[in-house]
């Protein structure tokens, strides 16, 4: 990353040097931050409400350069009325989505204010940042490059690696803005009418044709823009962009959770550990799976299953359309589930990791799936919260 690429703006200067001198802990990122000023905040404000004005009333005409366009990240708080009454980090990371060349968005302490692990799994899909956290989080190493010895949600992305794909995702719906989804992206008919209630209801298209939708049409018909900014006149790449968000935002939080349209390579092994390669009674053969990288890298018979790949880059992590793969009479294990072995180990959601059976807990998730039941190490003596928590209670 090239220097000043991340940027953040708390309307209190003095949290915002401390959350600075957080990620500047973080290796990579020491020389890629800067603050933004209440004066630079406030012409970007000025500048953003102007594109939305022209883009309303379809005026052609030139913007005027603010630091946000050149930004890979921008990380916002949440409370901004000490400075800016009436404003608050939400709104401005919608104006940023739609109106700004800005590529990711970090929105801090909206949802909490200390390290929180989500127990429903379902993430925080309303927000319009495209990952919300505590400041705490700022300087937890496994958030910017997915490594990880301790607390370390399995749902977070891996932000320098992710924001590589976003780049690709933009130009994939640029040049295929009028076509089918799941043609473009090569999601088989199933797949698509069988995704849960709450992920479905969002596209705002019925069933019998969720198959044939657009990225126009998902940019139209989706819970994207607020209603006066429906008829704004967009550019094909600002569409794109938002589409780029908004669209790898709702497989991440609302498809992939669930582990049963879509499944990542830990819960993959999970029910088929033949699909690993080396010593299966070796957590470390386990852990190969938990990085972030390409199927390749991760440790498994990636080439057994490779026609069953969801497109690598509109997710943090390699995942493969769990019904094909449950077919697969070549897979030990669906040929003779009888003869599934269990090995001892789970995979711990709070730690990205592979841990003995006894070490963790079992929770019940909120995720519309038949796979409910996940595991947490249990940082809580380490000061991390867990939300709702009776959903460690047993049942």
């Amino acid at each position: 990353m090239k220097k000043n690429e991340i940027l953040i703006y708390d309307d209190d200067g003095k949290i915002g040097k401390r959350n600075l001198d957080k990620l500047q802990t973080v290796t990579g990122l020491k020389n890629n931050t800067s603050i933004i000023d209440d004066d630079n905040f406030r012409k970007m404000l000025f500048e953003l409400n102007d594109r939305r004005k022209n883009c309303l009333k379809g005026r052609e005409k030139s913007e005027n350069h603010i630091d946000a366009d050149d930004a890979k990240i921008f990380i916002v708080d949440f409370r901004l009325m000490e400075k800016f009454p009436g404003l608050n980090g939400e709104e401005f990371a919608y104006n940023l989505l739609c109106f700004s060349d800005c590529k990711y968005i970090i929105g801090l302490n909206r949802y909490h204010m200390e390290s929180t692990f989500d127990l429903t799994l379902m993430g925080n899909f309303d927000s319009y940042a495209d990952l919300n956290i505590s400041y705490q989080d700022l300087d937890n190493q496994g958030l910017w490059n997915g490594k990880t010895t301790g607390y370390r949600p399995w749902y977070w992305s891996n932000v320098l690696n992710y924001l590589k794909n976003r780049e690709k995702q933009i130009r994939e719906v640029e040049k295929n803005f009028n076509s089918s989804i799941c043609e473009t992206l090569k999601i088989p008919e199933h797949v698509m009418k069988n995704i849960p209630n709450s992920a479905g209801n969002y596209l705002g298209i019925d069933r019998k044709n969720i198959s044939k939708m657009t990225f126009k049409d998902f940019f139209l018909k989706s819970n994207i823009l607020v209603p006066r900014d429906l008829k704004n006149d967009f550019s094909v790449k600002r569409k794109a962009k938002i589409v780029a968000s908004r669209l790898s935002k709702w497989f991440e939080m609302t498809i992939l959770p669930g582990q049963d349209i879509l499944v990542d390579a830990p819960h993959l092994v999970l029910g088929f550990p033949s699909l690993l390669r080396g010593n299966k009674k070796n957590i470390s053969t386990w852990n190969k799976t938990t990085k972030f990288g390409l199927a390749k890298d991760l440790g498994i018979h990636h080439q057994k299953i490779k026609n069953h790949i969801f497109s690598e880059h509109w997710l943090s992590r390699p995942a493969w359309f769990w019904h094909d793969i449950s077919e697969m009479v070549e897979i030990d294990e669906v040929k003779e589930p009888w003869k599934r072995k269990d090995f001892g180990f789970v995979f711990a959601e709070d730690a990205s990791s592979f841990y003995n059976k006894n070490e963790c807990k079992n929770f019940i998730s909120s995720v519309e799936s038949s796979f409910r039941e996940r595991y947490i190490k249990d940082f809580r003596k380490k000061s991390v919260k867990y939300k709702p928590i009776q959903l460690l209670f047993k049942r």
